[in-house]
């Protein structure tokens, strides 16, 4: 013989059940035991973690980069290109090279979105290079030069 519950009592112990559920900390599905203190949305799942913030482009650019493949004009082979972008706003601009040797350039950059702005220290212009692509480990940049585009790919120096 089957006994119904009268509907209060049946809505009561459905309340208590749940109440207790809540208060007994839950297992995971690895059967780690879910912290209780964890903040929760309206219906009971955890929160998501905060979204990673992704690093800026300047953050990004801060290091030391050397060009691993040219475009307009090419750099030969036996030349190499290394670029610094210190943290305060600066850079160094180095080729070095049998023929002419080491040649050095400094000045200061700045940053807007992906536009990188060079201002050489013997020169008023401001030069602009787009960021096209950067990461931890690699850089392209592309600039309009005499007419024609060029491209630099950059891979950051240990």
């Amino acid at each position: 013989m089957k006994t119904r519950l009268p509907a209060r009592l049946a809505s009561l112990t459905f309340s208590l059940i749940v109440f207790v559920a809540d208060a007994v900390p839950m297992m995971s599905s690895w059967g780690a035991v879910v912290a209780q203190d964890q903040k929760r949305v309206g219906d009971g799942r955890p929160l998501a973690p905060p979204p990673r913030e992704k690093p800026s482009t300047h953050e990004l650019l801060v290091g030391e980069w050397q060009a691993v493949k040219t475009s307009n004009p090419a750099v030969p082979k036996l030349v190499t290109v290394t670029v610094r972008f210190n943290k305060n706003g600066t850079f160094e601009f180095e080729t070095n090279d049998a023929k002419y040797g080491i040649r050095q350039q400094q000045g200061t950059y700045e940053v807007s979105g992906k536009v990188v702005s060079l201002k050489y220290t013997n020169d008023n212009k401001f030069y602009s290079l787009l960021a096209e692509e950067i990461t931890k480990e690699k850089l392209v940049t592309a600039s309009r030069v005499d007419g024609g585009r060029s491209r630099y790919e950059y891979i950051r120096k240990k």
